[in-house]
């Protein structure tokens, strides 16, 4: 059973949410005006302040998104979309003692889908278990939310990145309201939303308002700005429109069309890192702070899954089509790569270990050593517990510790991808890792941070 959460005074106005499982909710709250009419593809303005006491028991709608089978079994069903999607979900704990650590998180989905509102990162077991604030930020997706040009925007920052950018602000200036320490803000996120979270701990201005990183999952860079661009006028060129008339093309449009533009464009971020606006007091001071980045062992198979059922089938050829996509060329890492296939490994095998490297390995390793020697601590997790679904082929995939993390694993739409004996205590040691970097900035005394040459922390079963 349900009951209000206490009124919140912020300065957009004052808010009522709901309190379940000793938790207190605030969903839907927008930290932005919506970014529709005029407002399309340009900067997030400041939200207009609203009369008598707003109703946040809901969450918003989502962004307009294609969907996928792996949006859809690994993070559940999204709702309603539109493009008035510039909000956040907010749970706060009871009975925490002065003002409680936050953390703010971004969604994944290749950014061009997920939501804040998708069941797998519900906030309200992790808030409950960590004695933190959780917030989920939602934010523009695909070219709404990408789409960089000079006759569109004339921006040098994506959109979706600044949307985040304003969402930390406002939280900064009203998460003491709701009980929150604006002095120990941690951005984390999975997939696109820690490659987000990375990019914008680069910014002049966000890195002073985070105390530290919490990165699951994805760390490959931006995206020049000639690429957005080119892009962006690939998608008029497909709609048969010019760049400028994207501002008044139906958003169902606009995501069709995205799909043609794969694998000669995609709609990525841009990020001019120094652009990004300053926050009040905010000079460009950039301190060393701690930095959690987690892998999962078998990521590469997610990037295999295209149909719900058993393990794909590929010939030989079209797993070298992969490791010749994902490293271009005749080079010694792609020979070495291939030729495992002649020494045992079968070629679904070798497409997922490819994927794996590329994707994931090689660039967490080379974020968690740049960040390293830019004097900040390191703490690193490989994620082990894997599905039983479809025979296990699915391992310890991209994106299943997610739910693991939030406590979400035994929702009715996400339970059959898991099995409670291994995901229950995984998910309880995973919490308390979080619980303590989220209060601490480490993950305990008998917890070294990274040096460059130690193993990650194991969660599950190796």
């Amino acid at each position: 059973m349900t009951h209000s959460a206490p009124a919140v005074i912020t300065e957009s106005g004052a808010l009522v949410g709901v309190q379940s499982h000793g938790v207190h909710a605030y969903l839907g709250v927008p930290y932005a005006h919506p970014p529709v009419g005029p407002y399309r593809f340009h900067p997030p303005a400041a939200v207009a302040p609203w009369t008598g006491v707003r109703q946040a028991r809901h969450s918003g709608d989502v962004a307009p998104q294609p969907g996928s089978v792996r949006s859809r079994l690994l993070q559940g069903v999204v709702g309603r979309q539109s493009e008035d999607v510039l909000w956040m979900n907010i749970w706060v704990p009871n009975g925490t003692e002065g003002p409680a650590p936050v953390l703010m998180w971004i969604h994944g989905g290749a950014f061009i889908n997920g939501a804040a509102s998708a069941v797998s990162i519900d906030g309200t077991r992790l808030a409950h278990a960590t004695k933190a604030i959780v917030v989920t930020v939602n934010y523009r997706l695909g070219a709404l939310g990408f789409a960089l040009h000079p006759d569109l925007n004339a921006v040098t920052t994506s959109p979706g990145l600044l949307d985040l950018s304003a969402a930390l602000d406002w939280l900064h200036r009203n998460i003491i309201a709701f009980g929150g320490d604006p002095g120990r803000i941690t951005l984390g996120g999975e997939s696109a939303g820690s490659i987000s979270a990375a990019i914008l701990a680069q910014g002049s201005c966000v890195n002073p308002r985070i105390s530290g990183l919490m990165l699951f999952s994805g760390f490959l860079p931006p995206q020049p700005n000639e690429d957005s661009e080119a892009a962006t006028a690939l998608l008029a060129d497909i709609l048969g429109i010019r760049v400028g008339d994207l501002t008044s093309s139906p958003a169902e449009l606009l995501v069709q069309a995205t799909a043609s533009l794969a694998p000669r464009q995609r709609f990525w971020p841009t990020a001019d890192t120094g652009a990004v606006p300053a926050g009040p007091g905010n000079p460009t001071n950039r301190s060393p702070i701690p930095v959690l980045v987690s892998v999962a062992a078998d990521e590469g198979s997610f990037f295999l899954l295209e149909h719900e059922g058993p393990r794909p089938t590929l010939s030989d050829s079209q797993a070298k089509a992969i490791v010749e996509h994902l490293y271009p060329g005749t080079t010694d890492q792609l020979v070495a790569e291939y030729s495992l296939a002649s020494s045992g490994p079968d070629p679904v095998t070798v497409a997922m270990r490819a994927y794996q490297r590329s994707i994931i390995d090689v660039p967490a390793n080379t974020l968690a050593r740049r960040l390293l020697d830019g004097g900040h601590t390191i703490f690193r997790i490989r994620q082990y517990t894997r599905s039983p679904l479809w025979g296990g082929w699915l391992g310890a995939t991209h994106t299943l510790e997610i739910p693991i993390l939030f406590g979400t694993w035994n929702h009715p739409l996400l339970q059959r991808l898991y099995d409670s004996a291994t995901a229950e205590p995984a998910s309880k040691h995973l919490q308390a890792l979080c619980a303590r970097f989220l209060h601490h900035g480490d993950l305990g005394r008998d917890q070294p941070s990274w040096t460059g040459s130690v193993d990650e922390i194991a969660i599950g079963v190796a």
